[in-house]
Parts: C-alpha cells; sequence; structure tokens
C-alpha cells in the first residue's frame, strides 16, 4: 500500500516537531500526519489501482497469446513445406490473434488513458493535500511560536515567582526583627511598670511626707498670718474627718477664730494645704467649702495654702471668693 509521505518529508515534518514539542507529543503528531497522508492517498488511487490491475491483466493474457501466436508462426515456418495446407489455417488463426491483439490493445490505450487520467486526479488530490500541508504547517509554526511565548512567560513567571521569594523571605527577616522588638519593648515595658510601680509608691510615700509637713507649716504659718493681717486670735488647727449629709469629709486645716472685734461670732477656718496649687485643686475645694456653709453655723473663712501657683491659680481663687496663703507668709 503507498504511504501519503515520502521519507524526506517524514524527516523534515518530524525534525520540525522535536525542536517545538517534546519527544512523546513529537510521535503522536507525526502519526496523526502520518494517517492523514495515507488516508487522503489510499482514497485517492484504490479505484484507479484496481482498474489499473485489471487492465495490467488483459496485456499479460495478450502477450501469452502473442507468445503462444509467434511460436506457433515459427513452427509453421518450419514445416512450411509439409504443412503449407496448414498454413492458411495457421494464418487465418495468426490473423485472428492479431485482430484479438489489436482490440486488446486499444483497451490498453483506453486503459492508460484512464491511467493518465487518474493520474490528473491524483495530482490534483497532492496538490490539495500539498495545500493542506501548508496550512498544517502554519498552524505547526503558530503552534512553536505559541510555544515560544508560553515559555517566555513561564521563565518570566518564574523570575517574578523567585523576586516574590526573596521579598518573603525579607519580609519574614523584619517580622522575625519585629518580633524579637516587640518582645525586648514588652520586657522593657514589663521593667518600666515595675520601676513605676516602685516610683509611684516611693512618690506616694514622699507626697505623704511634704504634705504632712506642709499641712504642719500651713497651721503655723496661717495663725501668724491671720493675726498679723486681721488681728484674729486662732485656736491651734488639724486635719480633720466631718459628716455631712452621710458623707464623711477630710479637711486639711480645720480650726477656729475669734475676732475680738465681733467676740460673739465664731470664725470657721477651713482650708486646703498643696504643694503646687492648680485650678481643678481650687475649683474642687471651692464645692467643699459651699458644703462646709451649709453645716456649720457662723462665718467659714475658706483659704488655700500652697508653696507655689500659676497667675491663673490666683486669679480663680479670686474669682471664686476663696483666699490664698503663700508659705512664705503673703495673704491674697
Amino acid at each position: 500500500m503507498p504511504s501519503g509521505l515520502t521519507p524526506e518529508e517524514r524527516r523534515e515534518i518530524r525534525a520540525q516537531l522535536e525542536r517545538a514539542f517534546e519527544k512523546s507529543v513529537a510521535d503522536a503528531l507525526m502519526e496523526v500526519f502520518e494517517r492523514i497522508a495515507e488516508r487522503q492517498a489510499e482514497s485517492a488511487l484504490r479505484e484507479d489501482l484496481r482498474a489499473l490491475y485489471g487492465i495490467v491483466q488483459e496485456m499479460a493474457a495478450a502477450l501469452r497469446d502473442l507468445q503462444r501466436a509467434v511460436t506457433q508462426l515459427v513452427e509453421a515456418q518450419a514445416r512450411m513445406e509439409e504443412r503449407v495446407g496448414r498454413l492458411e489455417e495457421a494464418v487465418t488463426h495468426l490473423t485472428e490473434a492479431q485482430a484479438r491483439m489489436e482490440e486488446r490493445v486499444g483497451r490498453l490505450e483506453e486503459a492508460v488513458a484512464q491511467l493518465i487520467a487518474a493520474q490528473a486526479r491524483m495530482e490534483e488530490r497532492v496538490g490539495r493535500l500539498e495545500e493542506r500541508t501548508r496550512h498544517l504547517e502554519e498552524i505547526v509554526a503558530q503552534l512553536i511560536e505559541a510555544q515560544t511565548r508560553t515559555q517566555e512567560e513561564l521563565r518570566a513567571l518564574a523570575a517574578s515567582h523567585a523576586e516574590a521569594i526573596k521579598r518573603l523571605e525579607r519580609l519574614e527577616q523584619i517580622v522575625t526583627q519585629v518580633v524579637e522588638t516587640q518582645r525586648q519593648m514588652l520586657e522593657e515595658q514589663v521593667h518600666m511598670q515595675r520601676v513605676m510601680r516602685q516610683l509611684a509608691q516611693q512618690l506616694g510615700a514622699i507626697s505623704e511626707t511634704l504634705g504632712a509637713d506642709l499641712e504642719d507649716m500651713a497651721y503655723i504659718v496661717l495663725r501668724d498670718v491671720l493675726q498679723r493681717e486681721l488681728g484674729w486670735d486662732v485656736e491651734p488647727l488639724e486635719r480633720t474627718w466631718k459628716k455631712w449629709d452621710d458623707e464623711a469629709e477630710e479637711i486639711n486645716i480645720f480650726g477656729r477664730a475669734r475676732d475680738p472685734r465681733r467676740p460673739d461670732e465664731v470664725i470657721w477656718i477651713v482650708g486646703e494645704a498643696k504643694y503646687n496649687l492648680t485650678v481643678r485643686e481650687v475649683e474642687r475645694f471651692a464645692q467643699l467649702v459651699e458644703r462646709a456653709r451649709k453645716h456649720l453655723k457662723g462665718e467659714v473663712f475658706p483659704v488655700c495654702f500652697c508653696r507655689r501657683a500659676r497667675p491663673e491659680v490666683e486669679e480663680r481663687v479670686r474669682e471664686l471668693g476663696l483666699r490664698l496663703v503663700y508659705s512664705y507668709g503673703r495673704l491674697l
């Protein structure tokens, strides 16, 4: 059975496929191409070959008859003198054989004409096959180009993936450093909290000591200032608790005084001692003074005692109708 591709065509197509694909894929594509070519060639030639085969058989039979006739002619020529009588019969047979031969030659010419027509059809089909082959080559070229682009994209993707892995590794290092830094900061924070608690305890103790010292100073300075500036007789001052409206109130400075000019009136000294007096403390003290005035019979003398106070604190003291005494003896 004839094949649709020549050995040279097979080698060329296989070389192109192996350059573009893996060997297993190239073998599969080559097998498909050969089957397509064989089917196209076989379907085009099968009927023509059958006809040609019959004609060839007839020609072979005619040649055998011709050989027999020639043999008979030679034998007749050899026996011409003896067989003159049978010469006419032999010539007749020869004439008949010649006629049959001419008839067979005519059929042979007709068969040759059919073979030529079949050859023309085959050439036409081969032309179409070549056109399809060129189209297939274009498709294969496009596949090769697409494969090349895919490989380039894969290489670019691999490079991008490698870069992403490097960035991820750097990010992991940064995260590790951040975690370590946070751990150190947490340890430092715990240490600072412990230190701050210790400082708070120490400051509380110092504050209590300073507050006690400041209150002791206030008891002395206030008595002296009120006697000197206002002429009052001041009884000993102290820190005390008062229960007003079922609520306990702690008063830093509390005591009584009398004005010689008003001997029958009791003056209640209600004071607040702060080392560094603030506006907020002044306002809170003013609320305490209001509650004291509701529950104490007589005049309430509200006074703040401090070491330092900003100008806005002094202004707020005046606005609320309070008095201010500095630790060095100044009365506002």
